[in-house]
């Protein structure tokens, strides 16, 4: 627990979780309202996307803006995300057509990952973070900055604290299998949610003593029965996801948990509803958060604060 009497450093902690990670533009814009400012952001997969963004322009609603218009760019659309969705079913498509498809589809995607490293050529990933991000270094941006990463070679997380914009988030968010891992001092270096989910830890350890930490994984259903392997390792894995983000989110002064939405990590063409979504979650949590921020300031300020 952080000392009281130390001046107030807040630090949110923006969790990862492909495009679900665009209501973190949502939960900044209720939090800048609120005018809860915080002195250091810290981001795993696309949340250091969001919160590199946010750190440059120190502002909700251009962040916003920045994303709309690069996810609505030709650039976004060549990256090839697309082929994760799932066709859903047409009048001009018969049922059995469209099973035929989703099936070769999935063949290819397993094909692809057991062959190669990645799916989508870190060319493409590349271009489309130069069009959006700022091509400066991190200690350049107005706000500190951290990005999560994850080191295959050593099994521990990689805080990029430093160095390119760039290359920090495209390593933070790397999805392993479908970007290519990022080879970075000696580290093989991929999504930072297989070690730092929603990056708690990193952010106390950037200097903030008090966390507003931002879930965006997806709520875990249990009324479905697994019945193939893969869909057994699969759900052993977000188990194992849970587990250890739910124990990072006890140490946190505050958490903004955006579990009111069913979109798969790949549904960029939602980010409008997502976006709105995080901002739901953030006015739902924002009370709490206020009232626990009241409790750490000087007794006269509080004093003040209830007198007006």
């Amino acid at each position: 627990m952080a000392n009281r009497n130390k001046k107030l450093r807040i630090g949110l902690a923006l969790g990862g979780g492909g495009a679900r990670g665009l209501a973190h533009v949502g939960v900044l814009k209720v939090m800048e309202q609120a005018n809860i400012i915080p002195d250091v952001v810290v981001g795993t997969s696309m949340g250091s996307i969001i919160g590199a963004l946010y750190c440059h322009y120190r502002n909700a609603q251009v962040t916003a803006e920045k994303v709309i218009q690069q996810l609505k760019s030709p650039k976004m659309a060549d990256l090839g995300l697309g082929k994760f969705q799932q066709e859903k079913s047409k009048e001009l498509i018969k049922r059995n057509l469209q099973k035929t498809l989703e099936h070769l589809s999935r063949i290819y995607m397993l094909t692809s990952v057991l062959t190669k490293d990645h799916i989508i050529a870190e060319e493409k990933v590349k271009t489309l973070l130069s069009l959006l991000l700022p091509k400066g270094n991190i200690e350049d941006l107005a706000l500190p900055f951290g990005a999560v990463a994850a080191d295959l070679l050593q099994g521990k997380p990689h805080l990029f604290r430093e160095g390119s914009i760039q290359q920090a988030t495209q390593a933070s968010a790397a999805i392993p299998g479908v970007f290519p891992p990022v080879e970075f001092k000696n580290m093989q270096l991929v999504d930072g949610a297989i070690v730092s989910l929603v990056p708690v830890q990193e952010t106390f350890g950037m200097g903030a003593n008090f966390v507003i930490a931002i879930d965006v994984s997806p709520f875990i259903s249990t009324t479905k029965l697994y019945r193939t392997g893969i869909e057994i390792w699969l759900r052993a894995d977000q188990i194992t996801g849970k587990t250890l983000r739910d124990q990072y989110l006890k140490e946190t002064q505050a958490v903004i948990s955006v579990d009111n939405m069913t979109y798969e990590w790949y549904a960029f063409d939602a980010a409008q509803e997502i976006i709105a979504a995080g901002e739901q979650a953030a006015e739902q949590a924002l009370p709490v958060i206020q009232k626990a921020l009241r409790a750490r300031q000087p007794w006269w300020k509080r004093w003040f604060s209830l007198s007006k």
